[in-house]
């Protein structure tokens, strides 16, 4: 050995024994059922995991495999008919995580029946477990931080035993790891299929020579080995280029095929789907080859070189792919590959807004409800039900919420909604957009006052009300009926539920109830019919003369349905839904792109009023508001065209993956604009905005302490002036004031944000004087 190579053995050891005694940062490691904490053969801590998950029972597992006995704790859930999750807290400094799980039966409750289930990453499905399969049985994943806590969760399957799971690892990756590539695919999981070090023939290979904790296995599986030239070269090299860091250890092997030209790799693979391939390379000796790389017989790289003391990589993606051959064919000298990794590509859903207003809903309730990423997906969470992806039902009987909170109003699929018992007190409120309603059961509770209009144009709902203070439709107080201590509801529209009474009642009575009864409906059947056709009648002329007026002036360009549904391609792309209707991409037929908002059925305006609103919508123009490109007003069709901005609307921005966080001083500049917009429209013209021309909305997250909402996020925390932070929070809470007279005007508004965004960029002066 000469001097070189003593060097580098020398700094490779040094290596070794600095890693050994010091663990990595950022590592977190359960054991699952455990009761103490310790640290393994390579100086790793672990801990209990009773800290991170609720339930589930422990047990102590004994097995050999194959050499050693071993035992280890596990938690098992039995009975388990919804997700069980583990909770754990994420560097917010770290962008990609590793999450490494093994589950391990070996039959130790006696019955002999292994456990099949599902496991799950925040809202996705990341992989079935099936341990009559293999025992024990390990998966990895790689997941992009997007929040400061990691949701893991064993859901059961029917019929498949209880889930168990012996440990869970959380390791730190490299900044931009794994990203290369993968523009096409946003918003991916990626469930490990293989890691491999070619020419490695010994155990796998992972920390302390990996710093990552990543476990590279030997490629003595697959036909190379036996076939080609495995090697180990100890080599220093530049690997600037590559952001996953290899570990050197893997680098420094690698698999030759010097007996023909190609060198193949035939790798089964679990499912078909996506997958994601890294082919890793190094220039460890002293020739520089050069070859085409084939993937399943496709060309993806020609006469790709590797050059002296050099590392590269290639990334490569595949779709719908139920196996893989990677075929290196050379050009000169013989094809060469050092290490690659394979991974299947998992869909993350995108948070819906309902999720958002689910766990806002769950803070003010106090109790911790296990509301965490998809309410529907993998499975519902408790107190809902889903239909498919939508929450259609949600039971809070029972728990103390005192008010309706403005986010139920979110809900925009809810079919049926139980707040009996809870606490509610003064007027419904906070529901007008629950279009779907069939049930509504407030029982039990201190409601008053009268029952919003909105409720009572709801031809299904079935409303329940009794055990409440005093709740009326008509205009009639609680004081007017004093013998009464729950007035009757005055609604046709609207089923009432009253405690049901058990009165005896002789035949007679019962005969002459059921004839009167019936002669009552035949007239009213009677009456309804002739209004009907009286409403139809006047609905098709007054709405005739709508027609011919928008056609009397030339504010906005007018559509015809038929217009409209060519381009919207039959309202084929929904980009926004509000209370009062949906959104679609549309195009007009010069090539130019629009959002056409179309009103619900059941929230159509009268010809006049829908003029007016369209007469008032095409004057406006200002910069930070969309503009009016035209409408549509036929008989039960009221759709109104806007401009169309890429940038998406305000709730993609808030909820949407593609999430940024905005200085104090940017929000601030955010609110100005918007409020220099409203007070240039004018005050008379109050409209609904669908869409908000700044691209840039933070996706800041209310935190509960101490029973009160703190409104100012982490991200910003240090940054500001709290003066300006006052100033902007107070003039908030003025403008959603319950009683509207008491709110500030729009001039008010502007005034206030425009002081308290001077006030911020005195202090930002400040501070950069100082600095």
């Amino acid at each position: 050995m000469d001097l070189r190579d003593a060097k580098v053995g020398f700094f490779l050891f040094c290596s070794f024994c600095l890693v050994t005694f010091s663990e990595q940062d950022g590592f977190f490691s359960l054991s699952c059922g455990g009761r103490t904490s310790f640290r393994d053969s390579s100086n790793i801590s672990w801990v209990p995991d009773t800290t991170y998950v609720t339930t589930g029972k422990t047990t102590t597992i004994t097995y050999s495999d194959g050499s050693n006995s071993l035992n280890i704790s596990a938690r098992f859930f039995p009975n388990s008919r919804r997700r069980k999750c583990y909770r754990i807290p994420v560097n917010n400094s770290t962008t990609l995580v590793l999450v490494r799980a093994k589950f391990v039966y070996k039959n130790y409750d006696g019955l002999g029946k292994p456990p099949k289930f599902y496991v799950s990453i925040g809202t996705s499905i990341a992989a079935a477990i099936n341990l009559a399969e293999d025992d024990p049985w390990s998966e990895e994943f790689l997941w992009t931080v997007n929040m400061d806590t990691l949701s893991f969760c064993l859901i059961a399957m029917p019929e498949g035993a209880s889930p168990v799971i012996s440990s869970l690892e959380i390791r730190p990756l490299p900044q931009g790891a794994y990203t290369n590539g993968m523009t096409d695919f946003p918003n991916k999981l990626l469930k490990k299929s293989y890691r491999i070090d070619c020419g490695h023939s010994k155990d796998s290979i992972r920390y302390p020579l990996d710093p990552f904790d990543r476990i590279w296995d030997a490629d003595r599986s697959f036909t190379p080995f036996h076939v080609a030239i495995g090697f180990k070269i100890q080599l220093s090299f530049r690997q600037s280029s590559l952001v996953e860091e290899p570990p050197v250890v893997v680098l420094q092997t690698g698999r030759v095929l010097a007996r023909s030209n190609t060198l193949t790799y035939n790798l089964p693979l679990d499912a078909l789907g996506d997958y994601y391939i890294i082919l890793y390379f190094a220039g460890i000796l002293p020739v520089f080859p050069s070859f085409d790389v084939l993937i399943n017989g496709e060309l993806v790289k020609s006469n790709y070189k590797i050059n002296g003391s050099e590392t590269s990589a290639l990334y490569i993606t595949r779709k719908g792919i139920g196996s893989l051959n990677i075929t290196l064919k050379s050009i000169s000298f013989y094809p060469q590959i050092n290490a690659f990794e394979v991974y299947k590509m998992v869909d993350i859903p995108n948070d819906a807004s309902s999720t958002t207003a689910l766990q806002v809903i769950q803070q003010s309730t106090g109790l911790d409800l296990g509301w965490q990423d998809d309410p529907c997906l993998p499975s519902p969470w408790e107190k809902i039900h889903c239909e498919g992806s939508l929450v259609t039902s949600l039971d809070l009987s029972d728990i103390n919420l005192r008010s309706i909170s403005p986010t139920f109003g979110d809900l925009l699929d809810l079919k049926i909604l139980d707040l009996h018992n809870t606490s509610l007190t003064g007027e419904i409120q906070n529901l007008d957009g629950l279009q779907h309603l069939e049930k509504l059961d407030l029982q039990n509770n201190s409601l008053m006052g009268t029952v919003p209009d909105s409720l009572g144009e709801l031809e299904d709902l079935h409303l329940l009300t009794s055990g409440n203070l005093c709740l009326t439709f008509s205009t009639t107080s609680c004081d007017d009926d004093a013998s009464s201590s729950n007035p009757p509801i005055e609604a046709p529209q609207v089923t009432v539920v009253p405690q049901k009474k058990h009165n005896v009642h002789n035949n007679l009575a019962i005969i002459l109830a059921t004839v009167g009864g019936a002669i009552i409906a035949f007239l009213l059947m009677c009456i309804s019919v002739l209004i009907y056709k009286t409403k139809q009648h006047y609905e098709a002329s007054h709405t005739s003369r709508g027609e011919m007026d928008t056609r009397n002036w030339g504010a906005a360009k007018v559509f015809s349905y038929k217009e409209i549904k060519v381009s919207t391609r039959n309202f084929k792309e929904i980009i926004g839904k509000g209370s009062f209707g949906s959104v679609y991409l549309g195009k007009l037929p010069e090539g130019k792109s629009v959002a056409v908002k179309v009103r619900f059925d059941r929230s159509q305006l009268g010809a006049d009023s829908f003029i007016n609103e369209v007469n008032l919508l095409s004057k406006i123009r200002h910069q930070n508001l969309v503009s009016l490109e035209g409408f549509c007003h036929e008989r039960k069709h009221q759709i109104l065209v806007y401009e169309y901005l890429p940038g998406g609307s305000l709730a993609d921005h808030l909820y949407g993956c593609q999430k940024i966080s905005l200085s104090w001083v940017r929000r601030l500049k955010i609110a100005v604009d918007a409020a220099k917009a409203h007070f240039n429209s004018g005050p008379h013209e109050n409209t609904i905005l669908v869409y908000f021309i700044f691209k840039n909305v933070t996706d800041a997250k209310p935190y509960l302490q101490a029973g009160a909402y703190e409104i100012v996020d982490e991200d910003i925390r240090g940054s500001f002036d709290p003066l300006s932070m006052k100033k902007a929070a107070f003039i908030a809470i003025e403008s959603v004031h319950r009683d509207a007279s008491q709110r500030p005007s729009i001039a008010e508004v502007l005034t206030e944000l425009k002081e308290a965004y001077d006030i911020q960029l005195r202090f930002l002066e400040s501070c950069e004087n100082e600095n």
